[in-house]
């Protein structure tokens, strides 16, 4: 190869020293000459030179999928510090650095002071005063509610005699009405036996005064007739018979007045009966009337005992339950108070710090372990003002830790800018499905998507007359001068100097000349 190029180097310096031409003057246009001059033997001597082969990135998609990258060291997002609610010394410790516990689990207990053992006494006195009072409410509970029972009773029998005088005053009307109807039927029908009769009487005398008229008739006729007239005889025989008529007519008559005599006087006991029976029925009903008062007025203060052993009984159980409920509290209160020396983990997760040891006194507020929940990350991290344009909440984010990547959400955006660093504060929640270790530095992408024109910095490049980009026009390379904006990430705004159509060497190479033909990657 090296004797081809000296052979080469010869051939044309014998050219152009017998041509006669000068060298030039300008290093580098001789050299671009002489490249020029080597291409045209290449190219005659027929060795085919390969075009650069390039990845290229589109331009004309709609919107541009961009990825900002941050750093950040991931947190539990659930912690607390554990600090004990009294003084004393740790009696036993029950967990150690990376224990798993839950909410409520016992870390270490306290004992062996004087403020534990107060308590201890305190809860056990408020559980015996508290079971007393209620065994005290059980008692007089159970005494009131006889008491109610037996006022009870006398509402029932109260109103059980109410009822009673109620229907003895209905029984008596009943019955009266049934003995003075029964009576006024009797009076009634006597009246109507005494009008017969009278009735009756009045025809009978009518009878026996026709009989006596026709006695006086015969009578004058016999008068004028002898015993040997014809007619004498019939009319003695007739005056016979009128005269036996009117002795019976008589005795009827007589037998008539006596009866209606008789009943006159049984009419006039019957209307005695009546008025008797009326007289009689008044004063029973002003017994009964006021029996049916007394009773009412029994039953009504029955019901005002009963209501009274009701109310004093309620009043009585409220007092009790008061009383029982300030007793439950004190018991509370000394339990909480008792429970203090147990030292519990407020939230589930690990034990990541720990200071306490056994028989080390501990005071009132000192921290003495540390918990935090490894199951949901909490991650902090910051962006520009450019940057917090394309980010809303629940906008999802990958995380990465080595080989471990996992999904997450911005959660919470500062909705101002920290004075200090000039950038806006976001918080990032994820599951931990991944197990990534608290407190390890995470790699956090964002996806973004926009319409804006962004290129990886690594497309950019400068000289002295600005910044630069190379894109590909008819399989060609074309440098574009550009304008830039704010870095999001590692890509960077163009503001001014593409359209979004072009297609850009996302890689650029520095051997990679203006105009050079290129063959794009598939």
């Amino acid at each position: 190869m090296n004797k081809k190029i000296a052979i080469f180097l010869i051939g044309i310096l014998s050219t152009t020293f017998i041509s006669g031409c000068s060298f030039i003057d300008n290093f580098g246009k001789s050299q671009k000459i002489a490249r020029f001059v080597t291409d045209e033997k290449i190219a005659r001597a027929s060795i085919i030179q390969p075009t650069a082969e390039i990845e290229i990135l589109d331009l004309s998609k709609e919107n541009l999928s961009i990825i900002l990258t941050k750093s950040a060291i991931a947190t539990a997002k659930d912690s607390a510090y554990v600090m004990p609610q009294t003084n004393g010394k740790v009696s036993s410790m029950r967990v150690s650095n990376g224990s798993s516990v839950n909410k409520g689990t016992i870390l270490m207990t306290l004992g062996d002071s004087l403020s534990t053992d107060i308590s201890q006494i305190q809860y056990e006195t408020a559980l015996k005063t508290l079971d007393l009072s209620r065994t005290s409410q059980f008692i007089t509970g159970d005494s009131s509610v006889r008491t109610i029972e037996i006022s009870a009773l006398g509402v029932k029998t109260a109103y059980e005699s109410y009822q009673n005088a109620i229907n003895s005053r209905y029984n008596a009307e009943n019955i009266y009405d049934e003995q003075y109807s029964g009576a006024k039927i009797t009076r009634n029908s006597t009246k109507n036996t005494k009008n017969t009769l009278e009735d009756t009487l009045s025809k009978l005398e009518k009878t026996i005064s026709s009989l006596e008229t026709q006695k006086a008739t015969i009578l004058e006729t016999l008068d004028q007739l002898t015993q040997n007239d014809p007619p004498y005889s019939d009319l003695s025989a007739a005056m016979k018979e009128i005269n036996s008529l009117l002795a019976e007519a008589k005795t009827q008559k007589s037998t008539l007045e006596s009866n209606i005599k008789s009943i006159k006087d049984g009419l006039k006991q019957a209307d005695n009966g009546l008025d008797i029976l009326e007289v009689s029925f008044e004063a029973q009903k002003t017994q009964l009337e006021f029996a049916i008062f007394a009773a009412e007025k029994q039953y009504e203060i029955a019901i005002k005992q009963f209501e009274i052993s009701t109310n004093a009984a309620e009043l009585q159980n409220i007092g009790l339950q008061t009383q029982i409920l300030q007793l439950d509290s004190a018991a509370k209160m000394a339990e909480l108070s008792n429970n203090q020396k147990n030292i519990t983990s407020p939230i589930k997760g690990i034990i990541t710090e720990l200071s306490a040891t056994k028989n080390n006194f501990v005071s009132l507020g000192q921290p003495v372990a540390k918990v935090e929940d490894p199951e949901t990350l909490l991650i902090k991290t910051a962006v520009n003002s450019k940057e917090i344009e394309f980010l809303t909440l629940n906008q999802s984010v990958d995380i990465t830790y080595g080989s471990k990547k996992i999904s997450g959400k911005i959660t919470s955006i500062n909705p101002s800018i920290n004075d200090y660093t000039k950038k806006i504060n976001i918080e990032i929640t994820a599951n931990n499905t991944g197990n990534i270790p608290l407190g390890s530095l995470v790699k956090i992408e964002i996806p973004i998507t926009t319409n804006q024109i962004f290129i990886p910095l690594n497309s950019l490049y400068n000289n002295n007359e600005g910044q630069f980009v190379k894109i590909i026009n008819d399989d060609k390379v074309e440098f574009v001068k550009v304008e830039i904006g704010e870095i999001i990430g590692t890509y960077i705004e163009i503001t001014s100097g593409l359209k979004g159509s072009e297609q850009l060497v996302s890689s650029p190479n520095s051997t990679l000349e203006e105009n050079e033909i290129v063959t794009i990657k598939k």
